[in-house]
């Protein structure tokens, strides 16, 4: 003789398994947003600006008008006191 058994998940059961399921992808699916630091750089117009990016490659790609001689800083926080200070090119 064949017997089967059938497996009933509770209402708890189900959203334990969506909680963790939704944490997963949190975790492992955006680290790209998790791990952006913010750099300094200088624009064309003497003027430091700052950008957000994954990292300093990423940041010179990305600075919006970067000055030719310029390169990028890693900002501790994005309210450092040279943050929009004009420099002689």
């Amino acid at each position: 003789m064949t017997s089967t058994k059938q497996f009933a998940l509770s209402t708890s059961q189900v959203l334990v398994g969506a909680v963790l399921a939704i944490s997963g992808v949190l975790a492992f699916g955006l680290p790209t947003q998790a791990h952006a630091a913010t750099y300094a750089f200088v624009n064309t117009s003497g003027e430091v600006s700052i950008v957000s990016a994954n990292d300093p490659v990423s940041a010179m790609a990305t600075a919006f008008n970067i000055a030719v001689h310029s390169g990028v800083m890693l900002l501790q926080s994005q309210t450092d006191a040279f943050v929009g200070f004009h420099v002689t090119l």
